[in-house]
C-alpha cells in the first residue's frame, strides 16, 4: 500500500469502503518496516481513535514479540480503559522500553503514566520539566536576541523576532503591546527627524531669504481673508490651511487659522510646532505644560513635550539645561535618535554619560 496518509484515507472514504478496508490498510502500513516511525506512529493512534481497540491490542502484542518499536502510551491507555493492571515485571519492562526505544515523547501523551509506578511518574515529570526548561530557554533566547537587535538599532530585524514571539506565545499580550509601542515610537521618530531636518533647512533659508515685498504681503493677506470665509463651514480646511502657512513660513497666519480647526491631538501638537517655528518660546513652554496635563494618560506625551521643551530652552540660551532634559529622555529611551543627535550637536564635543 505504501505510506498511509490523509490522501489515501480520503480516497477510501470517497469509495465508501467498509471498516474492514480501513483496518486492512492501516495494519498493512503498521507492518511495513520500510516506513519510518514518524510515518507509522499516527496509524496506531488512528486505530485507537477509530475504536479498533481489540485489534490494536493484538497488533501491539505482536509488535512487542517481534521486538519492534511500539507506541507505549497506547499500551498504557488501553490497559487503563479496560482496567488491566500491570505486574511489577511488566512495569519494569515498560520503564526499560521507554529508555531503550528513546520514547520519552510518549510520556507526555497521557497522564495515565503517573498511575503506574513512582519511577515512571518521576520519569514523566522529569521529561515534562525538561520540555518546560527548553521552552523557557527558547523564549529567553528570543527575547535576548530581540533586545540585542533593538540596542543595535536594527529595527526591522528586531520586529521579525518580535513577530515570532507573538506567533509562538499568543497568550503573552506583552509582546503585542511592545510591537504597537515600537511602531508608534518609530512613527514619532520619523516625524521628529523630519521636523528637525526641516528646522535646519529653514535656518539655512532664513540666512539668505529676502524680506517679502509689499505685493507679496498683500497677496497673502487677501488669501488669508478669503480662506477665513471657508473656515466657518469647513473647519477641517482650517487645519490644512495652517499646515500650508507653516510651509511658507507664515506662522502667525497659521496660528490664527488653527483657532478655527476642530479640536484634536494633531491640532494641539501642530500649535506647539508653530509656536516653536515662530520663535515664541515662552508661549510654547506654557503650552507644553498644558499638553502634559491634557494628555497625562499617554506616556509618550512626556517624551514629545520634553523634546520640544529642550529645543525651546536651548533657543532661549540655556544650553546646559536643555542638554540635561535630553539626557533624561535618552536614559529612559536609549533609542530616541533625535534626542541623541541634538545632544551630540549641542554638547560641542564634550563627553556625556
Amino acid at each position: 500500500m505504501g505510506q498511509f496518509n490523509e490522501l489515501e484515507l480520503r480516497e477510501l472514504l470517497r469509495k465508501r469502503k467498509s471498516p474492514e478496508a480501513f483496518l486492512k490498510a492501516a495494519l498493512k502500513s503498521i507492518s511495513d518496516t520500510s516506513l519510518s516511525w514518524e510515518e507509522r506512529q499516527p496509524i496506531w493512534h488512528f486505530l485507537w481513535k477509530s475504536g479498533f481497540h481489540k485489534t490494536l491490542a493484538e497488533t501491539m502484542a505482536k509488535s512487542l514479540r517481534a521486538k519492534l518499536k511500539t507506541p507505549l502510551a497506547l499500551i498504557v491507555q488501553t490497559c487503563s480503559v479496560y482496567k488491566i493492571e500491570f505486574t511489577s515485571l511488566a512495569l519494569g519492562a515498560l520503564q526499560k522500553g521507554v529508555i531503550k526505544q528513546d520514547a520519552f515523547d510518549e510520556l507526555g501523551s497521557t497522564v495515565k503514566w503517573e498511575d503506574l509506578s513512582e519511577p515512571l511518574k518521576k520519569m514523566r515529570r522529569d521529561y515534562l520539566y525538561g520540555l518546560t526548561q527548553k521552552e523557557h530557554e527558547l523564549k529567553a533566547g528570543l527575547i535576548e536576541k530581540f533586545e540585542f537587535l533593538l540596542s543595535q538599532r536594527m529595527q526591522e530585524q528586531a520586529l521579525r523576532v518580535l513577530d515570532r514571539l507573538i506567533d509562538t506565545y499568543p497568550e503573552d499580550t506583552e509582546f503585542k503591546v511592545r510591537k504597537a509601542g515600537m511602531k508608534e515610537q518609530w512613527a514619532r521618530d520619523v516625524i521628529l527627524d523630519r521636523s528637525s531636518n526641516r528646522r535646519s533647512h529653514l535656518d539655512d533659508v532664513e540666512r539668505t531669504q529676502t524680506e517679502k515685498s509689499i505685493g507679496d504681503l498683500a497677496m497673502l493677506e487677501a488669501f488669508a481673508l478669503e480662506s477665513a470665509k471657508i473656515f466657518l463651514d469647513d473647519r477641517e480646511f482650517a487645519q490644512s490651511f495652517a499646515i500650508c502657512m507653516l510651509f511658507v513660513g507664515e506662522y502667525q497666519m497659521a496660528l490664527e487659522a488653527l483657532v478655527w480647526a476642530e479640536e484634536s491631538p494633531s491640532k494641539d501638537w501642530l500649535k506647539a510646532e508653530l509656536l516653536f517655528m515662530g520663535r515664541r518660546y515662552v508661549e510654547l513652554l506654557d503650552w507644553l505644560h498644558q499638553l502634559e496635563i491634557k494628555f497625562c494618560q499617554d506616556p509618550e506625551t512626556t517624551f514629545a513635550a520634553n523634546y520640544l521643551r529642550a529645543r525651546a530652552i536651548k533657543a532661549l540660551g540655556q544650553r546646559h539645561a536643555a542638554i540635561e532634559i535630553l539626557k533624561s529622555i535618552v536614559h529612559i529611551r536609549p533609542h530616541y535618535r533625535s534626542a541623541h543627535a541634538l545632544i551630540l550637536e549641542w554638547a560641542e564635543g564634550d563627553l556625556w554619560d
